[in-house]
């Protein structure tokens, strides 16, 4: 908090006046879309999101799967609906390799149809999955979710197959390592979804890194309030020890020169990194969205079957009107029991589907995820600045294009054209925007000859400020430069956006 208030980080993150309008734009394409091949399951899990009270009617049939032709249909929209340069489909359900012949016909149709439009995830408990089907994944490039709680008997403590006994962890971390060797340049990452009964964070971590995990994340589980798994505000204080043991052990691997991505931790650096106020938690319902075994599309899974979450369908199209209306409720900045946090414009208010289910409303988080997110948000902050001063190379190997290290010499795009009065226009886009003399300068230096440290030098001397709040200042105006299209970052040796699916 001090490093933070030293550098000005806190005002920078944030608008001058809660309440004012919101000037950030919404995305404008789809980007990333969680496609639901099918309810069924292979496990009988203690809980599911599925069983959340509000979700049941939507997930109760279990037998629902994917038609073909409603899958075809899917593909066909987004190739419309998404971003020129690429949409991202996640596999889900249910358990998705129940329907890996489906998936297998779907994306051939995808890449027969609109060839390298798309890139391809699954989340999975991996249990289901076997050596004829690693080609199929090797070839189209897959990244992958494991759903893994922690070491066997912790895993095992809520998870259960529906059929039969034996270890659900067994199955499942045999298939994980098998594939791991067999599938070196397909991405996977673990989850480590927590409860009262599996809240043994250290542990888990520890475990993963040691058979070699490089991307790992932790979330809360989303069951109701008053069930026996619930992480609650009795539970707060076990969850934030654990957090900053967990981020104690992340700091010695990464001065270590261990590099891997530990979420929520680097989502937060890159928050931080950046400088930009954070108005949502996510995009869901603008440039991401889930669409549904019936092909309806909704704004996210944990929100399937919800009337005002409904976007449309793939066959009578996407609701635009909709999408806005989630993106002006959801701000942060028009929060009311927001409006007093120092961390909301990095936390965002937190997932809107768990306010929405916990909560009663999308907008409110509870107590209990306030105090971890805020902790976590904490433990953040140490870890970035301690990485800026202790270990710059280290930082940027991991959040790649989403930071710039002092070395790093940012490039002004060759569609930029400079006119009079400050003004600058991205040829390839259409959109001007007018700099003031500091950005001017430092957008002049962007010419892949001066490094960060360069520039800031120059910003320092120039308006009688210290090296570092221009270096910080310089970063945030950079980044801005970056979203408008008028520079690029480098992306390092190792881009950090690898794991964006951890």
């Amino acid at each position: 908090m001090d490093d933070l208030e030293a550098f000005g980080h806190l005002d920078a993150i944030a608008p001058a006046e809660d309440g004012a309008p919101d000037e950030t734009l919404p995305p404008t394409g789809i980007g990333s879309v969680l496609l639901n091949v099918t309810h069924h399951c292979n496990l009988a899990c203690a809980y599911c999101v599925m069983a959340m009270p509000d979700l049941q009617h939507a997930y109760r049939d279990e037998a629902q799967s994917l038609r073909e032709d409603t899958g075809r249909a899917c593909i066909d929209f987004l190739a419309q609906a998404g971003y020129r340069d690429g949409v991202s489909i996640t596999f889900f359900g249910g358990e998705p390799l129940l329907k890996f012949d489906l998936i297998v016909r779907l994306v051939d149709y995808a890449e027969a149809t609109y060839p390298d439009r798309f890139r391809y995830q699954l989340i999975t408990n991996g249990c289901l999955m076997r050596p004829p089907m690693y080609d199929f994944f090797r070839r189209h490039r897959f990244s992958f979710l494991w759903s893994l709680d922690g070491e066997p008997e912790v895993h095992d403590r809520l998870r259960r197959f529906k059929k039969d006994g034996g270890s659900v962890f067994a199955e499942s971390f045999a298939a994980l390592q098998a594939f791991r060797a067999a599938c070196p340049e397909c991405p996977v990452g673990v989850n480590i979804t927590y409860f009262r009964q599996t809240l043994d964070l250290p542990a888990a971590v520890r475990f993963f890194r040691s058979h070699g995990i490089d991307a790992i994340r932790m979330d809360r589980g989303l069951v109701p309030r008053e069930s026996p798994h619930a992480v609650g505000l009795d539970e707060t204080a076990q969850a934030k020890a654990q957090l900053t043991e967990v981020a104690d052990d992340y700091l010695a691997a990464l001065l270590r020169g261990e590099v891997f991505s530990l979420n929520p931790f680097v989502n937060y650096m890159r928050v931080i990194s950046k400088r930009l106020p954070r108005t949502r938690a996510c995009n869901a319902g603008l440039d991401y969205v889930t669409i549904a075994a019936t092909g309806e599309i909704y704004s996210c899974y944990k929100l399937l079957g919800l009337d005002d979450c409904r976007l449309g369908d793939v066959d009578e199209g996407y609701s635009r009107d909709a999408s806005l209306k989630l993106w002006e409720r959801l701000n942060v900045g028009q929060r009311p029991g927001c409006s007093a946090c120092w961390a909301r414009f990095i936390c965002a208010g937190g997932c809107a589907a768990d306010n929405r289910h916990l909560n009663g409303s999308y907008t409110e988080p509870t107590r209990e995820n306030c105090a971890i997110a805020l902790h976590a948000i904490e433990l953040a902050i140490h870890l970035y600045f301690t990485l800026v001063e202790a270990a710059p190379q280290v930082l940027k190997a991991l959040l790649g294009a989403e930071h710039l290290a002092g070395d790093d010499r940012p490039v002004r795009c060759d569609a930029v054209r400079a006119g009079a009065d400050g003004m600058v226009e991205n040829a390839e886009t259409g959109a001007s925007y007018r700099l003031n003399e500091p950005a001017a300068l430092i957008l002049s230096l962007c010419d892949g000859a001066h490094a960060l440290d360069d520039i800031a030098a120059r910003l320092a001397d120039r308006y009688d400020v210290p090296g570092a709040l221009a270096a910080m200042d310089c970063r945030e105006q950079i980044f801005r430069m970056a979203k408008a299209g008028l520079v690029a970052v480098p992306p390092g040796e190792a881009d950090g956006s690898a794991h964006r699916l951890v």
